[in-house]
């Protein structure tokens, strides 16, 4: 063998090492992936991404528990009667905020008599009471005010104790009366908002100053029941701001109520957690006309009062219904049901999300398994007469290598022509050994 020809072969070896790692190693590989993806294992990178995806999610389900734990607050006690707990029942947490706006948060209390509300709001804007009704009392516990982080614990609440925020007292000699009453339900997203709209008479010709709930305590002119779940209880128009007070169950009035008509008009709100609805509407005064108006697009409505008609205001339908002549300290009901649920479109979101990502971990090693036995399929085998004409270029392109090389050595050529021409006939010949790798024709697609 001629030092020409020795030269040749080395530069095509080293040319071979040079190729792309698929390339060079594309036969020997093709078998191994075969027997890999035919068992339906991932490829490590999926593995790797699959992982951090999860890390993920679990890191973005967990941060706001950790936020709300460093910066709100906690209060936690019990609830007792002659020195032992009172078990499952139903309490409240009320918080007054800023301008009376009221927020209630139902809980229930374990096999101990104790309770535990988590995640509240600190600050000295906002005031907490825990309530609970016993045998048709209300019992609450004193004011507290949270401090950032603050976790109040032993809060006792003892079922003894007389209430003395009954509305009886406030009511049973009152002269006052309910000409009119105006209730207006409709809905927002997950909530009720009722506005009332009350027409106040005093017959007298003096001023109403009301009775005191307690011995040298405040006198209390009018009470205002409102239902025990409501909130976000506006400003309350027609009364004196400084002489209102909201409690758990209602609202008091201290100032004297003068002679004649007066007009109160107030909106809270009231908590929709399932899809069926139970309103009770209290009385404290005695009512000469009861109107209630129930929004019929999203909701439909039942009561025990007389059915009306249906009215429409404001652009939309309300169904009516209508008593008259209703005493005091009396209750109606209003039964609603939401006729369509509209959910929420982030959480709908969120989820898609998640079920996106699930699917993709899913499906992605199946498509990388498709994919690359597609591009085996593609590279097709050699028939034998395309493959006797590469074997013929590539001993044409050997021998033109090896014409370089003398002429070259003989000083025939530059080394600049003879570099050039030399490093095309190696990218020839490179290409003509990748087609040769394919083989003959000898079988057909797996």
């Amino acid at each position: 063998m001629s030092a020409a020809v020795r030269h040749v072969r080395k530069s095509l070896e080293k040319g071979k090492k040079s190729m792309p790692l698929g390339h060079r190693h594309r036969s020997r590989e093709s078998g191994r992936q075969a027997g890999l993806l035919g068992r339906g294992a991932p490829a490590p990178w999926y593995v790797i991404w699959w992982l951090g995806v999860s890390c993920g999610l679990l890191w973005l389900s967990l941060w706001p528990a950790w936020l709300f734990a460093a910066e709100h607050g906690s209060i936690g006690g019990v609830v007792q009667r002659e020195g032992h707990g009172v078990a499952a029942h139903r309490i409240m947490l009320i918080r007054m905020g800023p301008q009376q706006e009221v927020q209630r948060t139902p809980g229930q209390t374990d096999t101990q008599g104790e309770f535990l509300f988590e995640h509240l709001e600190p600050g000295e804007e906002y005031t907490y009471y825990v309530g609970i009704r016993y045998e048709e009392r209300l019992y609450r516990s004193d004011p507290i005010v949270l401090a950032q982080g603050q976790h109040v614990s032993g809060v006792v609440i003892d079922l003894a104790e007389h209430s003395s925020q009954t509305t009886e007292a406030a009511t049973a000699t009152s002269p006052l009366r309910i000409a009119k009453h105006l209730i207006v339900v409709i809905l927002q997203e997950d909530h009720l908002v009722i506005r009332e709209v009350l027409h106040l008479v005093n017959p007298t010709s003096t001023p109403y100053r009301g009775t005191s709930q307690a011995p040298g305590g405040p006198t209390v002119s009018l009470y205002l029941s409102l239902s025990q779940d409501y909130y976000n209880l506006s400003a309350i128009q027609g009364l004196a701001a400084d002489h209102v007070h909201t409690h758990a169950s209602g609202v008091s009035y201290t100032a004297p109520l003068a002679p004649g008509a007066h007009r109160v008009m107030y909106t809270y709100a009231l908590p929709l957690q399932s899809m069926v609805s139970t309103v009770l509407l209290p009385r404290v005064l005695d009512t000469a006309v009861l109107d209630v108006l129930v929004e019929e697009t999203q909701l439909e409505a039942m009561s025990d009062l007389p059915f009306g008609d249906r009215v429409s205001f404001e652009a939309r339908t309300f169904v009516h219904f209508r008593a008259t002549a209703l005493a005091a300290q009396s209750r109606s009901w209003l039964q609603l049901l939401r006729r369509t649920t509209t959910a929420p479109v982030l959480p709908i979101a969120a989820y898609g999300l998640v079920i996106c990502f699930v699917c993709l971990g899913i499906v992605a090693p199946f498509y990388e398994r498709w994919h690359r036995r597609g591009m085996q399929e593609t590279l097709r085998p050699l028939s034998g007469a395309r493959l006797q004409e590469l074997r013929t270029n590539k001993q044409r392109l050997l021998q033109s290598i090896v014409r370089l090389d003398e002429q070259y050595a003989a000083g025939r050529i530059t080394e600049s022509t003879y570099q050039q021409q030399r490093q095309a006939e190696k990218t020839r010949l490179l290409a003509i050994e990748r087609q040769l790798r394919r083989g003959p024709a000898q079988t057909t697609r797996r």
